[in-house]
């Protein structure tokens, strides 16, 4: 369905009820802080606290049953976690294993926030050069071969790193900065770096950079196909374009976790099809877009948890013409209303700069953010004349697609484009091509949606040399902003570095542009307890849920 020019601002809106919302309220990150050696977990919530209060009413949790959740992509890659890029891999692997750090989620959970996972504390050097983790001793792989259920080690987290680090993947820019990874003792991880890296221990907390066993780096056996972790649930089966199938980790290292004896994914492409499904009871949870959400939560028989994620993305390919014209660049920034666009197909959302405002401190605010990039099609008019291109021109936009907002946003962003004189035609294509398409730079304008919402990995994007700068940005200032931002161990200094690129980016670069990040909306039956999903994708979380019989 193709929108007329004012239909998309007459969609009926109706109000969301929520049982929780995770807020981009973000404390300060004391994590980071570097203080003579300084033991994160004194400021952090201990390993394998339950959720706290409960807020659905649930009472005690049980142990048992089956929760399956309908997602709406398969995987179109392989299961391997240190190769992929595809975010909806991640969904179905993360509850499978473990890394260093963990994000922390909960009912009281107000924003980002690191948490011990396979180390159980952590300390950093007065210089911020070395990092020491200090691991559980009570870890034990999956039960299943090569591997066969031993003991997890320090030698596991070495292999892991050093092979993140040799592959041509796209997470090894993560660890440029480190010098070495060494293992002193069966549970003590040393990693030495040549700079100062601000973003670190965040990073140890990343789904790319979940800890594998030594035989996996070592390919004795295929992790393209095989998962074998320390996470809450053990991979029993999976389809790539139907489901997924995960038993309980009987031997996982919260004693007491998982409640849930299987945690199944299944494939369902069409919001119709799972607002159905979760009707008939044929799943338990899945995601909506906020009409749905509000209609199935209203009968009393569904519940909503809504978390801020999914930052839309813009990429103007600057190689080619026109797009390598800044004046036009930032001409298609302005043209579109980009409050009008969330208000009118997601209800819910937040504007956004490159960083998101999930990241807290590190985005820019709305009232800043309309300043850089206000909607002013006169000011976008008056860009293209200056640039030669007065009487218009055409051009082709991909859209990938994950849900049909993606179109519906593509089709809002065209009517408004057309009335400057850009005339889009919408190409729309599944995940896989898409990202293919934006990789090889065989596009010209790109619509899709990010699902990370870390503020550094939206900054790498804009880096020269980066495979993930689709939008080939070749900006010698940019790139020395970025470094230099990373290079900051204070996290106050830091977020002013980073507000200041996102300035810069908006105002010298338009590239690439992410204009809004919008809500995703967690419907799940009355029976679900204790869901208090991340904004960033985790798996650990999926420990603490629980369904009433």
């Amino acid at each position: 369905m193709v929108l007329s020019d004012r239909q998309l601002s007459v969609i009926r809106r109706e109000p969301l009820v929520t049982t929780g919302v995770w807020r981009p309220d973000l404390s300060r990150r004391e994590a980071l802080l570097l203080g003579g050696g300084l033991v994160s977990t004194s400021l952090l919530s201990a390993c394998g606290g339950g959720s706290g209060d409960r807020t659905d009413g649930g009472g005690a949790p049980q142990r048992g049953g089956t929760l399956t959740f309908a997602w709406n992509t398969p995987v179109y890659e392989s299961l391997d976690p240190h190769k992929t890029q595809d975010p909806a891999t991640y969904r179905y692997i993360t509850p499978l294993y473990s890394k260093l750090l963990e994000i922390k989620t909960g009912p009281n959970v107000t924003g980002y926030q690191l948490t011990p996972d396979l180390a159980r504390e952590w300390t950093v050097s007065k210089d911020g050069l070395t990092y020491t983790f200090h691991l559980r001793d009570d870890v034990v792989w999956h039960d299943l071969p090569p591997v066969n259920g031993r003991g997890f080690t320090s030698d596991d987290v070495v292999a892991t790193f050093q092979r993140i680090m040799r592959l041509p993947g796209d997470n090894a820019w993560m660890f440029e900065r480190v010098a070495s990874v060494e293992a002193p003792d069966k549970y003590t991880v040393v990693v030495k770096l040549k700079k100062r890296y601000g973003p670190f221990l965040e990073y140890m907390a990343h789904p790319w950079n979940v800890i594998i066993p030594r035989e996996g780096a070592e390919g004795r056996y295929d992790l393209g196909k095989q998962v074998i972790g320390t996470g809450p649930f053990v991979l029993k089966s999976w389809s790539r374009e139907e489901e997924m199938t995960r038993v309980r980790n009987p031997r996982y290292f919260i004693k007491g976790r998982p409640y849930l004896d299987e945690l199944n994914h299944v494939v369902l492409a069409e919001p119709a099809a799972v607002a159905a499904a979760l009707r008939s009871g044929r799943v338990d949870m899945g995601v909506l877009d906020h009409r749905l959400a509000a209609e199935l939560t209203r009968g009393g028989r569904h519940r909503t948890y809504s978390v801020l994620n999914y930052p839309q993305q813009l990429n103007l390919n600057t190689q080619r013409p026109p797009f390598d014209d800044l004046r036009v660049r930032r001409a298609v920034a302005l043209a579109v209303d980009w409050d009008g666009v969330g208000k009118t197909i997601f209800g819910k959302y937040q504007l956004s700069s490159i960083v998101t405002p999930a990241s807290g401190p590190y985005a820019l605010p709305p009232d800043q953010i309309r300043k850089v990039r206000p909607y002013d099609p006169a000011q976008a008019r008056r860009l293209l004349a200056e640039a030669g291109l007065g009487s218009g021109f055409g051009t082709e936009m991909i859209v990938q697609k994950l849900s049909p907002s993606d179109v519906q946003v593509a089709e809002y962003m065209a009517q408004d484009l057309k009335k400057v004189g850009i005339n889009v035609t919408l190409r729309i294509l599944d995940t896989a091509t898409a990202v293919q398409r934006r990789l090889n730079g065989q596009f010209t304008m790109a619509k899709s949606m990010r699902g990370l919402i870390h503020y550094d990995i939206f900054l790498s994007d804009l880096e020269p040399d980066a495979r993930l700068n689709v939008s080939r940005i070749k900006d010698p200032r940019l790139g020395e902003m970025i470094e230099a931002s990373r290079d900051i161990v204070d996290d106050a200094k830091r977020a002013k570095a980073v507000q200041d690129i996102a300035r810069y980016a908006e105002q010298n670069n338009s590239a690439a542009i992410y204009p809004l990040c919008t809500y995703q909306h967690y419907v799940h039956g009355a029976h679900v307890h204790d869901l208090y999903p991340s904004p960033e994708i985790t798996g650990r979380y999926w420990a603490d849920v629980w369904v009433s019989k």
